[in-house]
């Protein structure tokens, strides 16, 4: 961490631990327990250094410190003299003799530049074809609202799950028939070369359903993989589970290519007569933009609405900048923005959202924010509606973490006052503490309360206490709910 001389790539080095450079989050085999099932069931994050076992084994926490002291049955105080004194950052003696190490800066992999759009789509489009959808991966995609027709429509496919040996055969036989079928492996991303025997291979990843990427052409340029349920891990700190997405990537193996951000197209395509190229059917002058290729898939496969897919919100205008002269050029002058009702609750989601409207206003385009799930009940029992554009909900967890990251910040910091601040400088001036229900009305909540009613009052502005719950939190969501009836109430 900041406060010390070392971080958790120093320990792995000290513990012989190799890895994959170039990425956030790597994958080795757990130095507890071997690994019974995952040939790579530990996964760690270099940047906020967390770590966590797949096997349960118990080895997980977070911090360089912590990951040594557990693994040689030390107090944090001397695995870090230990681990001063194997660096040669510090005179003391260890209290804890360890073997000795090579101590070597792990040598970085060539990375092949990008191929073009049309290239990674003939590769992809191949990819697709050998593979199938699961019949496991069918029934979720169903559950969730889709049809048959539309799975297929949308060409999801499964993809292989390493085997309890590590060893997963389709993992090389893939790309050797695409070799065999012309399609150029180096620059797309997903591929990359051995060390040893430079034979052409795919990431070990544990399974998942493979969502294609169309751009504005139809051309697939992008993969994403959604993790299945069991590997969706809990952050032993925080409590919130990791994202349920990852790119196709082989960013920072032999060869490898990381994955660029990418806008997917969900809509009916057309034949441009001129161009011989396809390009978006788009009637009414108007498209949405919503979280992920699948949300977007599903909410345009419901509705009849043309939606673009982005994998996030910090990629939002990135991926507006090369794809508004496109859709102007369709004759689009209209853009819905529909993310996710949450962000009614996240000032960092609320911040990038605003910052998008103005730069479509910039673009001289209109733009829209479509809500749901806005009903809010006060405690005379009156209702009213949110306001996207000028309310901002905290609910008691929000409030509480808030709380919480100050008093245990290493420099003194009001999370909450900074948050309102934020508010403030995007029009969102009145605050809501949002309960779901009344037996939510505790003594411990209602202090809560009081507090940001006080450093709402600090800076002029409207707080008050409603009633409001997330029931249906994504486009899909909602139109799979009101149209499909598909209950989310048990997902």
């Amino acid at each position: 961490m900041d406060e010390f001389p070392f971080d958790i790539r120093d320990v792995l080095r000290l513990e012989g631990i190799s890895y994959q450079p170039g990425r956030k989050e790597v994958r080795v085999k757990c130095p507890v327990c071997g690994g019974n099932t995952f040939a790579r069931n530990l996964t760690i994050n270099l940047e906020t250094e967390h770590f966590n076992c797949f096997t349960g084994c118990g080895f997980k926490g977070r911090g360089a410190t912590n990951f040594y002291a557990f693994l040689h049955g030390l107090s944090s105080k001397e695995a870090y003299e230990d681990i001063m004194s194997n660096l040669g950052l510090s005179r003391e003696k260890k209290t804890h003799e360890t073997k000795a190490r090579v101590y070597e800066p792990i040598k970085e992999e060539p990375q092949a530049k990008e191929a073009s759009a049309d290239v990674r789509d003939y590769t992809y489009s191949h990819l697709f074809a050998m593979l199938k959808l699961s019949e496991r991966h069918k029934q979720d995609l169903l559950e969730r609202g889709f049809t048959e027709d539309e799975i297929h429509l949308c060409g999801y496919v499964s993809y292989p799950r390493v085997a309890d040996n590590g060893i997963t055969e389709e993992l090389f036989s893939i790309p050797k028939k695409l070799l065999d079928q012309q399609c150029e492996l180096l620059g797309v991303s997903g591929f990359y070369r051995t060390k040893n025997k430079n034979v052409w291979t795919m990431p070990k990843n544990r399974g998942g359903i493979m969502i294609p990427y169309r751009d504005f052409y139809n051309r697939i340029t992008g993969v994403q993989i959604r993790k299945n349920a069991e590997d969706i891990v809990r952050d032993p700190e925080t409590g919130k589970m990791e994202g349920k997405y990852f790119s196709f990537s082989s960013a920072g193996y032999k060869d490898g290519c990381k994955s660029t951000v990418q806008a997917h197209y969900a809509c009916d395509f057309e034949l441009d007569k001129e161009t011989k190229r396809q390009r978006p059917l788009i009637r009414k002058g108007m498209i949405a933009i919503t979280e992920g290729a699948m949300k977007a898939d599903l909410a345009f496969r419901i509705s009849g609405i043309p939606f673009i897919g982005i994998p996030g919100v910090t990629s939002f205008i990135p991926v507006l900048q090369k794809n508004i002269p496109l859709l102007k050029s369709i004759g689009v002058d209209t853009i819905a923005i529909v993310y996710d009702m949450d962000r009614v609750t996240n000032i960092n989601v609320s911040e990038a959202l605003y910052k998008a409207k103005e730069f479509i206003k910039a673009q001289g385009m209109k733009v829209l924010e479509v809500t749901w799930s806005k009903e809010m009940v006060n405690p005379d029992k009156s209702h009213q509606m949110i306001n996207a554009a000028t309310d901002f909900l905290f609910t008691p967890e929000i409030l509480a973490g808030m709380i919480r990251k100050g008093e245990n910040s290493p420099v003194v910091q009001d999370f909450v006052e900074n948050t309102l601040s934020r508010c403030e400088q995007i029009g969102r001036k009145n605050i809501f503490f949002a309960l779901r229900n009344s037996s939510e009305c505790t003594e411990e909540n209602k202090a809560l309360f009081k507090i940001l009613e006080e450093k709402c009052k600090k800076k002029g502005m409207a707080c008050r206490s409603v009633f409001w719950s997330l029931k249906l939190k994504g486009v899909d969501d909602f139109f799979a709910c009101k149209m499909r009836n598909v209950d989310y109430t048990t997902k």
